[in-house]
């Protein structure tokens, strides 16, 4: 997604919450506007408009709310108004700000567009031993005549789909865990005498 061209809704800017207070963005992802006195509320900067009075164009600038009540303009800062902004406050909270906004916030938008980040699934497939196995399962299928089918594959393709229910759950699967020849044994056990047992025949 180019989120440099995804602009903020203006009557549903992304609102934020720090520590309580709301904040509000404007803009796009990749260039947002941070709402002027939402920014100065936090900061304890009492007025908004004549703080930000002498910044310069790449500094401030003004986006539409829609309301209840009708359009009403937001003053807004862009990145360089926001640092001159949080450097001119001496409240401690200035420095939590400082720190949420340029090293969580804007990384997030930047990489994502939206924050907070889209939460991931630090599970991955533990599925690497079996990539041999995949190659030769393919080999064996078509070698099979037409109504067999071999024990050993459909087993592991079993496995195989069940890696997507172990992992999730951190049941990881390691490579002891992998099927052996030893189901063939164990298979022509259980179906010795079975009515529907048929001819037994070795894939090789």
């Amino acid at each position: 997604m180019d989120t440099s061209r995804t602009p903020f809704s203006s009557d549903a800017p992304l609102s934020l919450d720090f520590c309580g207070s709301r904040v509000r963005i404007y803009g796009t992802a990749e260039n947002p506007a941070w709402a002027a006195q939402d920014v100065c509320d936090i900061l304890g900067i009492e007025n908004a408009r004549h703080a930000v009075g002498g910044f310069d164009a790449d500094e401030r600038g003004v986006a539409i709310n829609y309301t209840t009540f009708g359009k009403r303009e937001v003053i807004t800062v862009y990145e360089p108004g926001l640092y001159r902004l949080v450097f001119r406050s001496r409240k401690e909270e200035a420095k939590r700000f400082q720190r949420w906004v340029f090293k969580e916030v804007l990384p997030s938008l930047r990489k994502y567009g939206v924050y907070p980040p889209p939460q991931t699934s630090s599970y991955q497939l533990t599925l690497k031993p079996y990539t041999a196995r995949v190659v030769w399962v393919m080999q064996v299928r078509r070698r099979l005549r037409e109504g067999y089918w071999c024990v050993f594959i459909e087993a592991a393709d079993m496995l195989i789909g069940a890696e997507h229910i172990f992992g999730p759950a951190d049941l990881e699967m390691k490579q002891y865990d992998l099927l052996d020849g030893s189901i063939g044994k164990h298979w022509s056990a259980y179906r010795q005498d079975m009515p529907w047992r048929g001819i037994t025949e070795c894939c090789g």
